[in-house]
């Protein structure tokens, strides 16, 4: 009798095939992050979901339209004498500020050092908060087709808010500054000690690492961008010290810092320029001495 032929083959068990996933998911996360492979993936399917993305923001603009058009008339009195008050108050420091600025441009000018650039800046709107409940990144509602450059840092009214860490042709993604592990260069006002804060994961709080014990640094210090690396203007404000912890068995001191910056109640950030003139880092040549 004529044996029969199987025309379908057994199939791998479900462990196997979970095993293979796995691995393969797994390989694919970390040469991602080695060699940011899937960048040009990223980029193209942001260019392609645009459309939807836009549909679909639309009820959203709608009821924000309406709950903006039902503001009071008390609201608009008391926001009015607000402004008002901030006006008045602004311009007398504008005042202070416009003469030392012309004495700034006079030493600079005797010292024969650089003119300072001044960034411009555009302003975008938030639009897209992470699902992820521990990641502190935000998008927002403009991108390269704007004049966005990545790198560039976010502020608000008050201070850093973050940096654009990817760049999509109409939108960008921020890395808020209270982001585990993003540093920002800065230093103390009262002494110009610099120091780099860290951010710790939550939005109410960050540290300052690597500092001795025996540090000037104190409660109430304000802490504000160094302009050291580039990426960041300098003096832009950054947080407050509330705590420092000085504890002998340990060679560094806790310090912990408030964001001045309303991180996580704002829609709308600015974006500055990168300063593109910046000197780019020397490349690290290794002296040899001669012996002859």
């Amino acid at each position: 009798m004529q044996e029969k032929t199987a025309f379908f083959k057994q199939r791998s068990s479900i462990k196997t095939t979970l095993l293979f996933y796995t691995f393969f998911c797994v390989l694919s996360i970390y040469t991602d992050a080695k060699f940011n492979y899937l960048e040009m993936i990223r980029a193209g399917m942001s260019i392609a979901i645009h459309p939807l993305r836009t549909v679909a923001l639309v009820p959203t603009k709608i009821y924000q339209n309406f709950t903006n058009f039902l503001v009071t008339t008390k609201d608009l009195k008391e926001e009015n004498s607000r402004l008002k008050e901030e006006m008045f108050n602004t311009d007398k420091l504008r005042l202070v500020q416009d003469s030392l600025l012309i004495e700034n441009k006079n030493l600079r000018r005797l010292l024969q050092l650089g003119e300072p650039v001044e960034p411009t800046h555009l302003v975008a709107e938030i639009i897209y908060y992470p699902r992820d409940p521990f990641s502190r990144e935000v998008i927002v509602d403009k991108g390269s087709s704007n004049g966005v450059s990545l790198g560039a840092p976010a502020i608000d009214a008050a201070g850093v808010i973050g940096q654009v860490v990817r760049l999509y042709p109409w939108t960008s993604e921020i890395s808020l500054v209270t982001n585990r592990d993003h540093p920002v260069p800065v230093q103390v006002s009262r002494n110009g000690l610099r120091a780099v804060v860290f951010g710790v994961g939550y939005d109410s709080s960050l540290e300052v690492r690597f500092m001795p014990i025996d540090t000037d640094i104190k409660q109430g210090d304000i802490l504000a961008t160094s302009g050291i690396g580039g990426v960041y203007p300098a003096n832009l404000p950054v947080g407050t010290v509330t705590k420092v912890d000085r504890d002998e068995s340990y060679p560094f001191a806790k310090v912990v810092v408030k964001p001045v910056a309303n991180i996580g109640k704002h829609r709308q950030v600015l974006l500055l320029s990168k300063n593109e003139n910046f000197p780019p880092r020397p490349d690290a040549t290794r002296v040899e001495k001669n012996d002859n």
